[in-house]
């Protein structure tokens, strides 16, 4: 059957246990398929940081890129401790790539990369498809920390554009 693999995010992968159990979408997939539910910890967050400490060196490291050829490798490389997990890559039986939030960017982004035909499907849940850096927005925050100019700068922007918003 198919393997289902999530990676959290930005959280480490304690929280996500039941993600490999039949309490959710991606266990009983797993389960109604005769295939397993996998849940592999992104670097950096949780325990899985490659250094012991957090400075530019190790956060050199932290990008989206390398994040989409750890999930590649893995696919590529795991035994999965199974009968048969040895005859479980990518190009043996169907992978399915799962993630919500910023996993499930990656998720996205991965789909796009060069090796797009390295999972059969994907799902992705609230994820971001753009990043975009709205500076009037974080300007404004930064410059109106009142309680009623928040009040009125979540007006504007919810009535506004926020092109509109900087001109007046």
């Amino acid at each position: 059957g198919p393997i289902i693999l999530m990676m959290p995010g930005e959280a480490d992968a304690d929280g996500y246990k039941a993600y490999t159990t039949n309490e959710t979408i991606n266990g009983l997939i797993a389960q109604q398929q005769n295939g397993a539910a996998i849940l592999i910890e992104h670097r950096f967050f949780g325990y899985s940081n490659p250094y012991d400490n957090l400075m530019s060196q190790s956060l050199a490291l932290l990008t989206i890129q390398q994040a989409i050829d750890e999930l590649e490798y893995f696919a590529n490389t795991t035994d999965l401790p199974m009968p048969g997990g040895d005859a479980v890559k990518p190009d043996q039986v169907p992978w399915v790539l799962i993630g919500g939030s910023y996993s499930g960017s990656l998720t996205g982004w991965q789909w796009s990369s060069d090796k797009p035909g390295l999972f059969w499907a994907a799902y992705a849940s609230s994820a971001v498809i753009e990043a975009i850096m709205y500076v009037c927005f974080t300007l404004s925050l930064i410059l109106c920390s009142a309680v009623i100019c928040r009040y009125f700068l979540l007006k504007q922007i919810v009535t506004k554009r926020c092109s509109d918003f900087s001109r007046s």
